[in-house]
């Protein structure tokens, strides 16, 4: 045992030795107004294509407006830097950090102000591609102006603002709705608009986690009635599906996900417009040519999975309004779209891909045995 012990330490030694000869340098450098002594600059590595975050590192200032890191990275890094003040807060805005990508031996500079801190100039790297940053001054421009909009408006609310969140309102959290319906004037409250708000905020509340599921009933490609109460006692994924390239991503996923726990108490509902339409689509193909699309290397056998896939199909074209139903019961608006179901008939998860995230996460849990992250 010792012996087997030593050696596992010896391998896993090498292997670090041998990444980190294949490490390089690289430089941040910011001039950014605003920043104190003792201030944190926070980077997280942004984990694709799940778009989880990742340790990565903190940049402690310790000289007033400038900082200064130098970091090794084995390849490209992807990262969300975040302002912590030593004191007080980072100025409000309409993003939550700023993206920076860098490159082994790359040197990255940043310029701007702490008011205006995830709107900065990024140069060197990537950045120095003139198209490139013209895009993102233009980006960072309609950011900043948007961003004090969103802050002069928030004190008693706007009808513009008002209008812009309802149609967010089915995917976005109990909690936050609700904070920005109070920030609203009692004149907005009671506005047309301002009583849609409410009432969408109401029945959202009803599709929020730990709510009961609302019963369904479905008509399934196989000619079966289907609802929720047959699925009592296990976990139901629903899972809106079709051709777009958020389920052409995602979509080996959920399949790998079912056949993982299919017999330990998964069922999964697929609904998708027209099998038919994918069928066409698939067949219409070159069989000896691959044919991309963004984020695949070939469409073909993705769309062999799709039509492959083991669990409940229902198609939401068909002659059974109930099908359709189902969208609005469960304010369904987009794809992919997930909804998690537990065994007590209670919703566990429900969005667009990060439900679906949070579903795995659940179910690796519950039903194979590993903790959740």
């Amino acid at each position: 045992m010792a012996l087997r012990y030593k050696l596992l330490l010896s391998c896993c030694a090498l292997t670090m030795t041998a990444a980190c000869a294949y490490a390089r340098g690289f430089r941040l450098e910011g001039r950014i107004e605003g920043l104190q002594a003792g201030d944190t600059l926070r980077f997280e590595r942004i984990l694709l294509p799940s778009w989880k975050y990742g340790p990565g590192f903190d940049v402690v200032v310790r000289k007033p407006g400038a900082f200064r890191y130098r970091g090794k990275s084995e390849h490209d890094q992807y990262y969300l830097m975040t302002y912590r003040p030593k004191a007080g807060r980072a100025a409000a805005g309409d993003r939550g950090g700023k993206p920076v990508i860098v490159r082994p031996g790359d040197r990255i500079g940043m310029t701007g102000s702490t008011d205006a801190i995830y709107y900065c100039r990024l140069g060197g790297g990537i950045y120095d591609e003139p198209m490139l940053s013209s895009l993102l001054a233009v980006d960072d421009s309609l950011g900043r102006v948007r961003g004090r909009y969103l802050e002069a408006a928030n004190p008693h609310g706007s009808l513009y603002l008002l209008i812009d969140r309802i149609p967010k309102l089915s995917y976005t959290p109990a909690k936050e709705a609700h904070r920005f319906y109070k920030t609203l004037s009692e004149g907005l409250k009671t506005s047309y608009f301002g009583q849609m708000y409410a009432d969408c905020m109401a029945r959202m509340e009803q599709l929020a986690e730990g709510k009961p599921a609302p019963d369904f009933t479905l008509a399934t490609t196989e000619d079966r009635t289907v609802a929720k109460a047959d699925f009592k006692g296990r976990y139901l994924l629903l899972y809106h599906w079709g051709l777009c390239p958020g389920s052409i991503h995602i979509d080996r996923q959920v399949s790998d996900l079912f056949e993982k726990y299919k017999d330990k108490g998964l069922q999964v509902v697929g609904l998708t417009e027209s099998i038919a339409d994918i069928r066409s689509v698939y067949e219409s193909l070159p069989a000896g040519k691959k044919t991309p699309s963004p984020g695949v290397d070939d469409m073909r056998p993705v769309l062999a999975g799709m039509l492959e896939h083991g669990w409940i199909e229902a198609e939401l074209e068909t002659g059974h309004p109930e099908n359709r139903q189902i969208m609005e019961t469960y304010a369904i608006e987009g794809r992919p779209f997930f909804v998690l179901i537990g065994p007590d008939g209670t919703i566990l998860a429900r969005n667009y891909t990060n439900a679906f995230y949070q579903a795995k996460k659940i179910l690796d849990k519950e039903l194979g045995g590993t903790a959740a992250e």
